[in-house]
């Protein structure tokens, strides 16, 4: 039997990365993000009052970013994988035991 895989995202995290591809890149370019975004299997997570207090409960006990905070909170609410490249969420994992799959960024996944 195939498994499906789930993706998951968060608004917040979306609008980090579209901002962050606009900064680097440029307007145009993040809007080609935002394209290829929605051509993915991507369910994107709103900030209801779940994940927003999840996010919350992650970032009153570790330091790092809100939006990173999300991204916790949303793989912890669905019980989820998290994958990235960014050091503050990989120590997080360590003390908060979610599964984390790190990006090198020299290297890929």
């Amino acid at each position: 039997e195939d498994e499906k895989i789930k993706l998951y995202m968060t608004w917040i995290n979306v609008g980090e990365v579209y901002y962050r591809v606009w900064r680097e890149y440029g307007k145009i370019e993040a809007e080609r993000v935002l394209d290829i975004l929605s051509a993915w299997p991507l369910e994107i997570l709103v900030a209801d009052s779940e994940l927003t207090i999840a996010a919350a409960a992650v970032k009153a006990q570790n330091k790092l970013a809100y939006a990173d905070a999300f991204a916790i909170g949303a793989a912890i609410l669905k019980q989820a994988e998290l994958v990235t490249g960014d050091p503050e969420i990989k120590m997080a994992s360590q003390k908060l035991g979610f599964i984390l799959y790190w990006i090198d960024n020299q290297k890929g996944l």
